[in-house]
């Protein structure tokens, strides 16, 4: 009866021990989310700290936005007439309010608030990246073409299709494609046109590729 018990005592802990190896091997690391909301709480904060706030200048185009009524001095600088804010531009900032119940005035375009800018951010973004995908980092990222380009061409929407499609790769390295993709769509649209586009390219890059460095470890 000792022996037996012994043996069980051994085998208990044998098992033990594997369930923990087994475990500690696909532990999430204690610095990255748990959940969809921890995760897009991060994310808004990395897209809000990218973006900046109230501009006004003419660099890649934007002397073709629609400008705002609104002129405002803040730390020393005036802004006249800005046409984005949070890389949110003035005719989406005015498209939107009915669906969001918001008023058009300076006040809500200028101090936009946070819990705002978010409804905004997800409508256009994260919404659409889910269609492609219910991973949602890879959205995350998908979505940030509609962000910054407005549309994806049917042949990068063809792409993006295929590597999701791909079953012989992990989500990091689907990631790392979609990353890749949309930097050689800056490229060409910076070769495309560079008096427009090319100032912009280098910042472009840099962008994509700093979502990658902030973001791969949320994905295996």
């Amino acid at each position: 009866m000792k022996k037996k018990i012994i043996i069980s005592i051994v085998i208990f802990i044998i098992v033990f021990i594997a369930v923990a190896l087994i475990r500690s091997q696909h532990k999430t690391p204690n610095s990255l989310p748990v959940s969809k909301g921890e995760f897009l709480t991060a994310l808004y904060k990395w897209v809000l700290k990218k973006a900046g706030g109230l501009a006004d200048g003419t660099l890649a185009g934007d002397a073709d936005l629609k400008r705002s009524p609104c002129t405002v001095t803040i730390n020393g600088r005036t802004y006249n007439k800005p046409h984005t804010n949070k890389d949110i531009t003035y005719p989406t900032f005015e498209t939107l309010a009915p669906k969001f119940g918001y008023e058009v005035n300076c006040n809500n375009f200028i101090y936009m608030p946070d819990d705002l800018w978010q409804k905004i951010f997800y409508h256009i973004a994260i919404e659409k990246g889910l269609k492609f995908t219910d991973n949602i980092v890879l959205a995350a990222y998908i979505g940030s073409w509609y962000w910054g380009s407005g549309s994806i061409s049917t042949a990068n929407q063809d792409r993006i299709k295929a590597i999701l499609a791909d079953g012989s790769i992990s989500d990091k390295e689907r990631l790392r494609q979609l990353i890749d993709l949309r930097k050689s769509f800056f490229e060409s649209l910076a070769e495309a046109h560079p008096i427009t586009y090319g100032p912009a390219l280098d910042g472009w890059l840099n962008r994509a590729e700093a979502y990658w460095n902030d973001f791969n470890q949320f994905v295996s």
